[in-house]
């Protein structure tokens, strides 16, 4: 996940899905410019990480569910509070009783308590983007 975006790439957003549409239509954009810490992690910069007590909190997430709730927020974009980025574990958003419903990414399964499915228990807080949590279904990162 980390340095997955070439440092000299020119972008603007991520864009993180799972493969299979069909299965999973939901997404969670991030917009560059909201913590440069978590810019320089996904270009692999080293130092960038913060796997820190409490997490950070990090602005310009928007997530888009076509069978539920739409765009969230509706306009602009929204903070993830206690967020976690690590080189060692992965992306994730609270850990202790987080909702799934941004981004988890995450190298173990966490305490989590919201979703929309879940196609094993084992997924919830490990593998989960805007709310649809899957143990092996493929991750797609697009940048633009």
């Amino acid at each position: 996940m980390a340095g997955m975006i070439p440092v000299d790439a020119a972008w603007a957003s991520v864009l993180f899905r799972f493969r299979n549409v069909g299965m999973a239509p939901a997404y969670t954009v991030y917009n560059r410019g909201g913590l440069a810490a978590f810019d320089g992690f996904l270009q692999g910069v080293s130092g960038t990480d913060r796997n820190l007590e409490g997490g950070v909190s990090v602005p310009n997430f928007y997530r888009y569910d076509p069978l539920h709730e739409g765009r969230i927020p509706s306009n602009g974009t929204s903070s993830i509070a206690r967020f976690y980025f690590s080189f060692d574990l992965g992306i994730s958003e609270k850990h202790q009783n987080g909702t799934d419903m941004w981004l988890n990414l995450w190298g173990a399964s966490l305490d989590t308590t919201v979703s929309y499915f879940v196609s094993d228990v084992v997924a919830n807080g490990d593998k989960c983007i805007a709310g649809y949590c899957f143990l092996k279904e493929p991750v797609w990162l697009m940048y633009r």
